[in-house]
Order: C-alpha cells, then structure tokens, then sequence
C-alpha cells in the first residue's frame, strides 16, 4: 500500500469518528432512533475495525497503548463486579468505552502526515461547535428563567429545572453535562491556539464563554475547578510565551 492509500484509509477514519460524534448527539434528542444507530451498527461497526488495527499491529505497540488497553480491560472488569449505580453503567457504555479506546487511538496512530495536523482540530471544532450551541440555549433559557425544548421533541428539556434546581440538559445529571462542558471548554483554548484566523478564533471565543457559564450553571464543583485551571492554565501559558497565538 502507497503512501497517497493509506492518507486516504486515515481520513476515512477521521470521518467515521466525526460521524459517530454527530450520531451521539443525535442520541441525546431522539433516544430511541440514535441509540439503535448508535449502538446497534455504529459501535460495533468502529469496535471491529478497532480490533482489527490492534491486531495487525500489536507488536509494535508503544507502551502507553498497551497500557491504555489493560485500563480499558480493568474498568470491564470492575464495572462486571460491581457496577457504579451514579454513572448507571451497563454492557452499552462498556462498549461506548471500548469503542473509544480501540478505534479513536488506533486512529491517531494510523493519520498521515498531511492529515494528523488537521484532525486534532476538525474532532474538537466539531465537538466545541456542538456543544457551544447547547451550552448557550442552556445559558440563555437560564436568564430567562425558562425552560427550552428541542424542536420535535416534546420530553426534552434545557434550562433550570425542578428536579435538580440546576442546570438540567436533556435530562442528564448536571455533573455528567458538567464535564462534557469542561472537556469542550478545554478543546476551546486549545483551538483558539491552534487557529489563526481571527474570525474563527471569535466564533471559538464566543463558544468557550458559552461553555463556561454553561458549567457554573450546573454548580458542578469539581467541573468548575477543572474550569478554572484551565482557563488560569491557558493565560499562564500566553503570559510567558509558551503558547503561540499570533
């Protein structure tokens, strides 16, 4: 296989990903359509091309692989033993898990050249874009003391609800939509670095606010803390020039 044939297996795969990507999210507004998707042809379509890379390539794995798949196979183990009632872990999330761990670290190590500088980016525009435009519904339902619901939903809500009396997105616990919001927030800074053009930097800028209050709503403390360092973590960094953003 040529070099041109395998940068086009590699953006394939970048492909798939964002696909799956999109697909959650989908889930998260129709349950019953995007889990079936999700779940019964997406994931097992991503664990066994997964598998397949591990196993053309397991002897040259680097150890950090190795030792992400032995935590992967410890977090199986512990969740058959004795299930966490919080995060109501299942077989599906086991799969979710294993999924991310066999495909979208086996995709990092298969990108070409050309592609391996774009997709770190692509990956977390997409995840920052959706979850920015989430996060700001959220904030803007919020400070209008209302309660948003998606259209072509009727059981969905965004806003401060009742049955928390914090930040509620599509029915999640506010501490699970805190730390996709602080995950995002984090891909927020690192894409404000990584891109040049102004114009996408104020469209990213705009997002990580979003993100930012969006955790605060959900008085999810350890989200904020992570927050918070990252944020501090970030300007240290552009204060003593480690961070290039020009």
């Amino acid at each position: 296989m040529n070099l041109s044939e395998r940068e086009n297996r590699s953006v394939y795969r970048l492909y798939l990903v964002l696909f799956w990507i999109l697909a959650m999210v989908f889930s998260w507004f129709f349950r019953k359509q995007g889990e079936f998707f999700l779940d019964d042809i997406l994931l097992p379509v991503l664990t066994v091309l997964g598998v397949i890379w591990l196993v053309r390539h397991w002897k040259g794995m680097k150890p950090a692989a190795v030792l992400l798949s032995a935590l992967a196979a410890w977090y199986v183990f512990t969740r058959l033993v004795n299930s966490n009632p919080f995060t109501t872990d299942n077989l599906m999330s086991v799969m979710e898990l294993l999924a991310a761990v066999f495909v979208a670290f086996p995709l990092a190590a298969s990108l070409g050249r050309r592609t391996r500088s774009r997709a770190p980016v692509m990956i977390g525009a997409l995840d920052v874009f959706l979850l920015g435009v989430i996060a700001w519904i959220a904030v803007i339902a919020s400070l209008r003391q209302e309660l948003f619901i998606p259209p072509l939903t009727s059981n969905m809500i965004i806003g401060i609800s009742d049955t928390y009396n914090r930040l509620d997105v599509l029915h999640m616990h506010p501490n699970l939509s805190a730390v996709m919001f602080s995950a995002a927030f984090g891909l927020s800074l690192y894409l404000f670095a990584a891109v040049k053009n102004k114009w996408w930097r104020a469209l990213i800028v705009l997002g990580g606010v979003g993100l930012f209050f969006a955790v605060a709503l959900t008085v999810s403390r350890t989200a904020m803390v992570v927050a918070a360092l990252e944020a501090g973590g970030f300007a240290y960094l552009a204060c003593f020039r480690r961070v290039k953003l020009r």
